[in-house]
């Protein structure tokens, strides 16, 4: 896994990701960030707490689930980078992040 910081177009924001050996967008910041250098502190501080975030799994009338993590305050610093057919396969995303977040290389 790695961390990646990428422009949003047309905006002049920021936001970071987490992405998997295949490319695979595993979170994302849930927040824009004015410069390319807070989106960086931002993804390095998920890294450095992401084992020990609050996260929360919820789905929607579809069926479709999703996760979001949560600082100690309850502010959203991340969501899932996909959706999922099914609670179990939302929660075994949220371990992916906790137990292999930390070790990603970057940002």
């Amino acid at each position: 896994m790695r961390y990646a910081v990428y422009p949003i177009s047309g905006g002049g924001f920021f936001r970071w990701r987490l992405i998997d050996s295949n490319g695979r967008r595993i979170a994302t910041s849930d927040e824009y960030f004015y410069s390319q250098s807070n989106a960086m502190a931002a993804a390095s501080r998920f890294k450095s707490r992401c084992s020990s975030w609050t996260y929360e799994v919820y789905g929607d009338l579809m069926g479709i689930y999703r996760w979001r993590a949560m600082s100690t305050d309850n502010k959203i610093v991340a969501l899932s980078g996909e959706s999922f057919s099914s609670q179990f396969g939302a929660r075994g995303a949220v371990s992916n992040v906790q137990v292999n977040g930390g070790s990603a290389s970057g940002p």
